[in-house]
């Protein structure tokens, strides 16, 4: 998940910034919430990735083992 959210914080910041700043509230209290509503937005958009993609790759996993080699003496 940490990973999801790392790569997904940078979009989901290009929407929450304009939408916090159309809020007109002082600089601080905006840093705030800005900063809250894009780790919630990221946070939700790593979940759905997680779950629309990443778990169906995953799963493709145990079919590409490696295969077990034995040491030539």
């Amino acid at each position: 998940m940490s990973y999801g959210v790392y790569l997904w914080h940078i979009v989901t910041l290009q929407f929450v910034r304009p939408w916090a700043e159309s809020l007109a509230l002082p600089s601080a209290p905006s840093a705030w919430l800005i900063f809250g509503a894009n780790a919630l937005a990221a946070w939700c958009v790593a979940e759905i990735s997680y779950r629309a993609f990443e778990r169906r790759f995953l799963r493709l996993k145990r079919h590409f083992r490696p295969s077990s080699i034995d040491p030539q003496p």
